[in-house]
């Protein structure tokens, strides 16, 4: 069976306010998504909702064909790398990276090593989260999508704090991720320069 998500007639509420109204998409392999909108117009919560970190007021989610709220779901389909980052200010790079990976039940990719390498932050793996740069931060965070092999990435503002070499990094992983049969929403107010989008949804 080819991986698919499919959003039927979704709306989520937060603070029981309603965010995102009545949305639905449908995704195959190879699909790519730029989310885009205004601060506050519901893009992180779309994300975290398809993450199934939050439930939806009306509609469903459904990652090929079941219901992630209604079946027994794993995290293990999906690279979910928020905004917020979250990683320890009190550990090194190669320390919050180990964790995670000692943690997942992902299938695992590349080593810690050869991920912080292609970010390049090698040099910096055993330097403390707290004293890096925006954009280190932003990089150590975005290494867990080369250590880990799933099929939907869901990618909150990546190319916050980046340098113009960065995002190319950045674009080249995600083009090389929906070239290899993957599926990506990637949300950002910035612009995107991959060649492999082919779906551009606006939140109001």
């Amino acid at each position: 069976m080819r991986n698919s998500l499919e959003v039927k007639s979704l709306s989520v509420e937060r603070s029981n306010r309603g965010i995102i109204k009545d949305l639905s998409l449908s995704l195959t392999e190879g699909h790519l998504v730029h989310l885009k909108g205004a601060n506050g117009s519901g893009k992180t919560t779309l994300l975290r909702a398809l993450a199934g970190l939050i439930g939806p007021a009306q509609g469903g989610i459904f990652w090929n064909e079941k219901n992630i709220s209604e079946s027994l779901f794993s995290q293990s389909r999906l690279n979910y790398v928020s905004h917020s980052l979250g990683l320890a200010d009190e550990l090194t790079t190669f320390e919050n990276l180990s964790f995670l990976r000692s943690i997942s039940r992902k299938a695992l990719n590349k080593t810690v090593e050869a991920s912080l390498e292609t970010m390049n932050l090698k040099s910096l793996k055993d330097c403390r989260v707290a004293i890096l740069s925006a954009g280190q931060k932003q990089r150590a965070s975005l290494a867990q999508l080369l250590m880990f092999s799933c099929p939907l990435w869901l990618l909150d503002e990546p190319f916050n704090s980046l340098d113009a070499e960065s995002c190319n990094v950045i674009e080249s992983l995600i083009d090389d991720h929906v070239s290899n049969g993957g599926i990506a929403i990637v949300a950002s107010h910035q612009k995107f320069q991959s060649s492999t989008v082919q779906q551009v949804v606006e939140l109001q």
